[in-house]
């Protein structure tokens, strides 16, 4: 690292590009002397150097920050991630380098890949197997290793966990030059990593010149992010101008030429460097008479200077430039050779000329001093001869067994000419893109082989190729293209798939009417060809009477050709039976036979296994386990779903399994572990865009704030989220309208609620929803027209009740009952309330017994009969106390005081004092599992959980996680 001498920073005086981006052979920290090249002089960058020597020190304390250098090219960037580079490695810190080249900007992953591989592959077998534990297991795919990224997440996920085991071994410096030609893929990890170096010993240091249009986005959304510091190193004093003359014509200039060379270079090192290396060639003495000289030499300084240089060369090291410039960074000397028709000696003699020249850098593979050398020797190719190079080298690379991305880059240099052998390695890059999790790369190659373009006979395959690749990568064109794609099919079954594939996409972003006309149409020609498919397709037909697409269609025709599709084998059957479960909810008919429907399609984790966490017929069953009161079932089912998320690194299916785990403990009351549950489910719904599950997630953590006696954080959760009927699942907008109608109604706005609930109502009664577990509109209403509307009050209550007993469910039944005596007056009244208590006694349905013990009891009191009215409202305030149900807590023990009871006062400490995401970590770190395990499991990062830990350790006043499981269970 720089000192102090003579009052100078002293690094390396050669403001052009250093090949210290080789890289390190293994994740070890490697010499200095052996891996960068000898330190010299940097000039006035003293602040910068400060910058950097702190970055450096704070992850000695666990400290990670990111350094972004700025500035345009030849300011001296490189030099200054070199000098990161030379003090990491003086203090043994892993130091990994990459660098990014216009050329492979369309190689996904590739940066991460030069970070990340060779310390992998230089691993032994042991080590390699401990860094990917985990998290990071999904990393293996990105970087080459056997394996496949179910999304992008996964990938992104993978490679934050392997940062962060490589980090626990010792600090860990992520060098990056030229971030600007860096590819989306890796610049999207880069951007996920920095919102997440806290407490992570890792420095992210990075060059890149300044933001214009045609830079990715996601550069500009790296430097925003807070723990980037953003360092602009300035132009060179004239004072450092002078002295760099003095040293290249090894004489004292005069102050006019030292101000002309300023102004010729704008202080630039690099330009200045190579006008310095242009006046000492043509024997140029650094006096005042020679001033209007430099001047004249301003016009494409650099680029006159390399061509000149290259010119007084023999013809071989010229082409052996030009081949490097096409072929790209880092090129092995015999691909070169051959790209540039020189056998082997002749190509190392000409590579000797191009590094005497200074054009070339010193070592192997090849690469260019610097990429403004690269610039002026490939812009030096006309168009033409430019896209036939890259052709030839698309060849070359690939009859050489080149990865199929390495090809690929080539080939999207080219013109379209109609090549098979094109559009096939094209296609292969594709599926190694997606394989890798770079989906939006592989879009990048499907449309160049689409532009090529295939044969007629490929077309289909290769569009509908390109549409599921836009699908996995979010891209909306993915709807056209794969709709393009299934017209243009004419295989029955591949036009099934891309049905299947179509209405996926269709159903996430709410089309839902074209949606289930695809499927229909997909099934119709499908025919009796493919059982297995069939099953699938036909099983969204419930699904689409659920959403309330095709409300005229009975029925019961549709739960006959389930039966049917059910009694298939067993493979065929799985789907029909989850569909079938969820219809029977949703209509809240015969939901006793719901658990068995479910179970035999689950088939004991082999739907799941086969389908995934993603399959809409496992989600939608999971829904209706919890509408169906199978609460432990429903559990059990979302962890194992939850823990398939977590293995794939599925954002989707971690938020619906996590969001439905929050629904059970709802459910349950246990309304700390919804809120943390349901709360981490939008926010990474949220932070996804993922906007089809905002109702579903919204109305429940609506629900649940309510409940706690945080009405305007639920408020601000339900107002949130877009109730436009085009973009929204019309069911799913209703269990929204009824959260916000409860919302309305504790904050005096009765007529807005009343208006909630009608349409709530019509958007049921429209798709024949009529488990009133799912939709309670009515006895809500009900309760809400008691005052001015009795008779309309009194039939909605008894017909609520009425769908309620033949559910046979015994939620609904019970908060009907309570909701039907809170109508009623006297014995009636008391009657219907003992009716409720007895049914929700014997149910994990806790905090609804608690609603009707607190109305029991209250009405009791209102009898006069204040004795017997005390025992239900203490156990309605233990429940609620234990429940933290703050609102219902607080109406019990006013009443039980009205009793004449004496209540003890509410739990402020212990468990109950923490808050719903410390309660969730704790309970996870008291089942034994590392703060590592814990971050991984949650998507959160590490001193976040460590945080969480102490507060709650501090709350349970406790010293040390080993006391955590006796402290839990105690409270």
């Amino acid at each position: 690292m720089p000192t102090l001498q003579g009052g100078r920073q002293v690094c390396d005086s050669r403001p052009g590009k250093d090949l210290f981006l080789e890289r390190q052979a293994s994740n070890a920290a490697p010499s200095p002397s052996t891996s960068l090249p000898a330190a010299g002089e940097l000039l006035e960058r003293g602040e910068e150097l400060a910058l950097i020597e702190q970055a450096l020190a704070d992850l000695d304390h666990g400290h990670g920050n990111a350094l972004i250098i700025q500035g345009a090219v030849g300011i001296g960037k490189s030099s200054l991630l070199r000098a990161v580079c030379e003090h990491a490695c003086c203090q043994g810190l892993q130091t990994f380098t990459a660098r990014a080249s216009e050329l492979e900007r369309d190689f996904g992953f590739g940066i991460a890949r030069q970070l990340l591989e060779r310390p992998l592959v230089h691993a032994g077998d042991e080590k390699r197997a401990e860094l990917l534990t985990g998290a990071a297991a999904l990393a293996r795919p990105v970087l080459g290793l056997p394996g496949r990224s179910e999304n992008s997440f996964a990938a992104l996920h993978g490679l934050y966990w392997l940062i962060a085991n490589l980090a626990a071994k010792s600090p860990l410096v992520l060098a990056i030059d030229d971030l600007q030609w860096a590819d989306e893929p890796s610049l999207r990890w880069l951007v996920y990593l920095c919102h997440r170096l806290e407490g992570l010993p890792v420095l992210v240091a990075a060059t890149t010149s300044p933001l214009r249009r045609g830079h990715c986005q996601l550069l500009a959304e790296l430097l925003a992010v807070g723990s980037v510091q953003v360092l602009s190193p300035g132009a060179l004093s004239s004072s450092a101008v002078a002295r760099l003359i003095h040293d290249g014509l090894d004489a004292v200039p005069d102050q006019a030429f030292v101000d002309a060379c300023a102004r010729a270079s704008g202080g630039n090192p690099f330009v200045l460097r190579e006008l310095i290396y242009d006046l000492a060639a043509d024997g140029v003495a650094p006096v005042a008479a020679q001033a209007t000289g430099v001047a004249e030499r301003v016009p494409s300084q650099v680029e006159r200077t390399v061509l000149a240089r290259l010119r007084r060369l023999d013809k071989p090291a010229a082409r052996l430039a030009q081949a490097v410039a096409v072929l790209g960074e880092g090129t092995e000397l015999r691909l070169a050779a051959a790209m540039a028709n020189l056998d082997i000696g002749a190509a190392a003699e000409a590579a000797d000329a191009l590094l005497t020249a200074e054009l070339f850098a010193d070592g192997r593979p090849l690469q260019f001093l610097h990429p403004l050398v690269r610039s002026a020797v490939y812009e030096q190719l006309a168009p033409g001869a430019r896209a036939q190079a890259h052709a030839r080298a698309a060849q070359l690379l690939a009859g050489d067994g080149a990865q199929p991305e390495q090809v690929a880059v080539q080939l999207l240099a080219c013109e379209p000419a109609g090549d098979t052998s094109a559009v096939r390695a094209l296609r292969a890059a594709a599926a190694a893109a997606v394989a890798r999790g770079a989906p939006d790369t592989a879009v990048t190659y499907l449309r160049r082989a689409w532009a090529e373009p295939p044969e007629e006979d490929l077309r289909a395959a290769v569009l509908g190729e390109l549409g599921t690749a836009e699908r996995i990568a979010r891209d909306p064109a993915a709807v056209d293209d794969l709709d393009r794609a299934w017209q243009m099919s004419t295989d029955p079954v591949a036009r099934a798939r891309l049905a299947g594939q179509l209405a996926n996409v269709l159903f996430y972003t709410a089309n839902l009417a074209r949606c289930f006309a695809v499927l229909r149409t997909g099934l119709r020609d499908l025919g009796d060809r493919d059982a297995d498919l069939a099953s699938l397709l036909y099983s969204h037909k419930a699904i689409e009477l659920i959403c309330g697409v095709r409300p005229t269609e009975a029925p019961e025709a549709t739960f006959e050709l389930l039966r049917e599709l059910a009694a298939h084998n067993v493979t065929a059957s799985r789907a029909p039976q989850l569909a079938l479960a969820a219809l029977l909810t949703a209509q809240g008919l015969r939901c006793h036979e719901v658990a068995g429907l479910v179970d035999r399609g689950w088939d004991d984790g082999r739907f799941l296994a086969e389908e995934t966490c993603e399959a809409i017929p496992a989600i939608v069953a999971g829904w209706a386990l919890v509408h169906a009161d199978e609460l432990d079932r429903a559990q059990a089912l979302a962890d194992a779903m939850l823990a398939d998320a977590r293995a794939r690194g599925s954002v989707v299916g971690f938020l619906s399994a996590t969001g439905r785990r929050g629904a059970v403990a709802l459910r349950r009351g246990a309304l700390a572990e919804a809120e943390a549950d349901l709360r981490a489910a939008l926010d990474l719904a949220t932070e996804h865009n993922l906007t089809h599950a905002f109702p579903i997630l919204a109305a429940h953590l609506g629900t649940t704030l309510i409940e706690c006696g945080s009405v305007d954080e639920a408020a601000a959760v339900l107002e949130g989220v877009n109730l436009d009927p085009s973009s929204v699942a019309a069911p799913i907008a209703g269990l929204l309208l009824e959260a916000r109608a409860r919302v309305r109604l504790i904050r005096g706005r009765r007529a807005q609620a009343i208006g909630d609930l009608r349409l709530c109502g019509q958007i049921a009664e429209a798709a024949q929803l009529h488990n009133p577990n799912i939709f309670s509109w009515r006895s809500t209403l009900a309760l809400t027209l008691a005052a001015d509307q009795p008779p309309e009050a009194r039939d909605l209550a008894k017909t609520e009740l009425r769908l309620a007993r033949r559910s046979g469910l015994p939620r609904a039944i019970g908060i009907a009952l309570r909701r039907c005596g809170l109508l009623a007056a006297g014995n009636d009244r008391i009657e219907l309330l003992e009716k409720s208590v007895a049914v929700l006694d014997n149910t994990p349905m806790r905090l609804e017994l608690a609603h009707s013990l607190a109305e029991l009891g209250a009405a009791l009191r209102r009898t006069g009969a204040c004795i017997a009215a005390r025992s239900p409202l203490r156990r309605a305030l233990d429940i609620a106390d234990r429940c933290g149900a703050t609102p219902l807590m607080a109406r019990a023990r006013d009443e039980a005081l009205a009793a004449g009871a004496r209540p003890r006062r509410p739990r402020t400490t212990g468990v109950h004092a923490l808050t719903p995401s410390e309660l969730r970590v704790a309970r996870l770190a008291a089942q034994s599992l590392t703060n590592r395990d814990i971050a991984q499991a949650l998507f959160i990062t590490s001193k976040t959980v460590s945080d969480h830990l102490s507060s709650a350790y501090r709350k349970l006043n406790i010293a040390s996680r080993d006391q955590l499981a006796l402290a839990m269970a105690a409270s």
